[in-house]
């Protein structure tokens, strides 16, 4: 992955031993498609899940050129639910297997995105957080009857149903989609986030101070899954994170325009002084 790009993702195992997570970045002229999968059903049935979903949304998104981004962001979705099926199919054994995933489109100054589980993909803004995807897990019903005063913001979080999802991409109908329809607005500035809920260890106020005290975003992602390890939650589940950055760049790149822009007026400096000159001789 090139270090000098305004993306990076990465992962970590915590606690497991194995990896249930899957991300990619694919990237076309003006246009980024980023990728992240979070599977269940163990070792064998998570991985396979969220792997395979994020190949096969790739050639879903990639087979609808002509379509809308709207549109294409569906055939991704439901050529990775349609694989997960078939796969099930051939064995009984990963029956129950499925994957939470989260994809953004990006062109310029706008991303659209498509999620389904409770994977989720934050914007950093003014040192302010905000979850731009729905939470298709029984925690969001629970933190709305906090709200609500119906349960206590104890009683949430100690629920030990609150991770259970409502909806995944399991071969089976999909209950709850969050899609997209309209660009949403970038700006100057902004530090996009997909990530799998072991990065949910952190606390948002954790996450914005490790995300705003690092420019480049491998030391966005260093820090955060960094940050996890130290914290050293029992029976850690994975994290992954894919880190962007909107319209922000590097030092090094800022001092090789500089330069550059210091050598043009130089240039034209003397060129002037030369028409100057010879416009004195001549007269």
């Amino acid at each position: 992955m090139n270090k000098n790009a305004p993306f990076y993702g990465d992962q970590i195992q915590g606690d497991r031993n194995y990896q249930e997570d899957s991300f990619k970045i694919e990237v076309f002229g003006e246009e980024t498609l980023f990728l992240l999968c979070d599977g269940m059903g163990g070792h064998v049935g998570g991985k396979q899940a969220s792997s395979l979903a994020v190949e096969e949304f790739v050639k879903g998104f990639g087979h609808h050129n002509n379509s809308s981004i709207y549109q294409r962001l569906e055939a991704g979705l439901t050529a990775a639910n349609v694989a997960i099926k078939h796969r099930v199919s051939q064995s009984s054994e990963l029956r129950g297997m499925g994957t939470t995933l989260v994809a953004v489109y990006m062109c310029k100054e706008t991303i659209q995105w498509v999620s389904v589980g409770d994977s989720p993909l934050w914007l950093i803004r003014d040192n302010q957080i905000q979850r731009l995807n729905a939470d298709h897990s029984l925690a969001a019903v629970l933190n709305k009857l906090v709200k609500l005063g119906e349960i206590t913001a104890q009683d949430a979080a100690n629920d030990p149903k609150r991770h259970a999802l409502l909806s995944s991409v399991s071969g089976e109908e999909i209950k709850h989609i969050d899609l997209r329809e309209s660009p949403f607005e970038l700006q100057n500035g902004d530090c996009l986030i997909l990530a799998s809920d072991g990065l949910e260890t952190l606390s948002e106020q954790q996450i914005i101070r490790l995300v705003s005290g690092n420019g480049k975003p491998e030391e966005c992602a260093a820090q955060l899954l960094g940050a996890i390890k130290t914290f050293q939650k029992p029976q850690q589940d994975n994290a992954t994170v894919i880190v962007y950055r909107h319209g922000e760049a590097s030092k090094e790149e800022q001092g090789v325009t500089f330069s550059r822009s210091m050598m043009l007026s130089l240039v034209l400096m003397s060129v002037f002084l030369m028409v100057v000159s010879l416009a004195v001789i001549m007269f």
